[in-house]
């Protein structure tokens, strides 16, 4: 008897649980927790290594929501100086730098990335954008 009731009670637990695992509502646009109206990466490198390698940073910046809007990117070189440049994401655009200092500001050596695109840089807290960044080398035609 104890383990009929003990079978009862586990598959009832299983039966209230299922419905909170099966969640189908899609997050509203302003829930997206993986874009963002301003990020900043740390490091950002474009400069030639050891034997013929280079190092480089692939940048790609998508905007998930449905409207255009610029995106303000501002450099800070090792000395502190601020370059700034715009870029403009189209709807749904997704845009990949395969070397993004040298490519948005003929930029030689490293630096601090920020990109901005909310309230702070006359934009709306709407305008989300999700970006990926990574440093990589080059030599001998192989990639690291």
């Amino acid at each position: 008897m104890k383990k009929l009731v003990f079978l009862v009670a586990v598959l009832s637990a299983a039966v209230v649980a299922t419905p909170a695992f099966s969640q189908t509502k899609q997050a509203p646009l302003g829930e997206m927790s993986f874009a963002s109206d301003s990020l900043t990466v740390p490091v950002m490198i474009n400069a030639p290594g050891l034997a013929g390698a280079t190092f480089a940073t692939y940048a790609a910046l998508m905007n998930p929501t449905s409207n255009s809007f610029p995106i303000q990117v501002t450099l800070y070189d090792s000395a502190g100086t601020k370059t700034q440049s715009t870029i403009t994401l189209a709807a749904g655009e997704l845009k990949s730098y395969q070397n993004f200092l040298d490519t948005v500001f003929g930029f030689s050596g490293a630096g601090t990335v920020r990109f901005q695109s909310g309230v702070e840089v006359g934009g709306s807290s709407d305008n989300l954008f999700i970006l990926s960044a990574e440093i990589y080398t080059t030599g001998s035609g192989v990639r690291y």
